[in-house]
């Protein structure tokens, strides 16, 4: 009964209720013919971006010691041949790393963006109660992974405590240039005047996030994008939602439409403001300290 009122709700949310989006991410799977040569593409990139990501962190570290402690674990308790649990271990270890992008592996347009990375993780948790030791063993490696665990779980409280802080002084630096940028508009543009604006450039990151960027490199900047850049979706939204003004995007018939010339109205550490017709064009600007 439980199984049959899943099936029907599972159902009716597919066919009536999900809106599916194709712009970044598609839930289309490659054909039978083109399966290996578009699976292996996924997952080379898959892997790269896990490098990428990973390799500045001691997380990245503390997992490759892991998994050597795994292959070893085996290798040492196994009763029969010594080669056979080597392979086999090695085997399990490539075969997880490659499905723990679980089915986007398959898809024509996977995501591939931090938040579908969370089977790494779940991988690494395999192996390290994998290679907790029971009774066979010497005491190395009976204390060895516990040892590890304990530093990989260590490692990743750092990370989440620093990434925590970075987003948050980064959050608190966007809402400072959308008053900012807000209050320079209301000084030029009136009340009643039919107008919307367009961006160009960006506003950089905070002064306390940029430790936290330049340290991790690639995942500091997969996780901390700068929001008000350019004319990316995501740069009107301090503007929509922290102050709710009524000034239209760049997709506007305003900006559409505006003319080659514009003037410079106002120009500051922060921006340059530029007028085209209706259309205002702001300048964003990466202050340096």
């Amino acid at each position: 009964m439980c199984i049959l009122a899943f099936l029907i709700a599972s159902f009716i949310y597919k066919v009536f209720l999900v809106k599916p989006v194709e712009t970044y991410v598609s839930d289309s799977m490659f054909p039978l013919s083109q399966l290996l040569i578009g699976g292996g593409a996924n997952l080379k990139r898959y892997l790269t971006l896990v490098y990428q990501d990973l390799s500045r962190t001691p997380y990245f570290y503390l997992v490759l010691v892991m998994m050597m402690c795994f292959v070893l674990y085996f290798v040492h308790v196994s009763i029969r041949s010594k080669l056979f649990a080597f392979v086999s271990s090695v085997l399990f270890i490539v075969l997880g790393l490659c499905i723990s992008y679980g089915l986007y592996l398959v898809l024509q347009k996977p995501l591939f963006e931090p938040r579908a990375f969370i089977g790494i993780g779940g991988f690494v948790a395999v192996l390290c109660v994998a290679s907790i030791d029971d009774t066979r063993s010497s005491k190395i490696f009976r204390m060895l992974p516990r040892i590890l665990i304990v530093l990989i779980a260590y490692s990743l409280v750092v990370f989440a405590t620093a990434y925590g802080n970075a987003v948050t002084k980064q959050q608190e630096y966007i809402y400072f240039r959308t008053d900012v940028l807000v209050r320079d508009l209301e000084s030029i543009i009136s009340k009643d005047e039919q107008s919307a604006v367009e961006f160009q450039g960006n506003i950089g990151y905070a002064r306390a996030t940029k430790p936290f960027v330049y340290y991790y490199q690639n995942i500091g900047r997969r996780l901390i994008p700068v929001l008000m850049s350019g004319n990316w979706v995501f740069t009107y939204q301090p503007l929509l939602n922290h102050r709710k003004v009524p000034y239209g995007g760049y997709g506007s018939s305003e900006c559409q439409n505006k003319p080659a010339q514009s003037t410079l109205l106002l120009s500051n550490h922060y921006q340059d403001i530029y007028k085209a017709g209706s259309c205002y064009i702001i300048n964003l600007k990466d202050p340096k300290p």
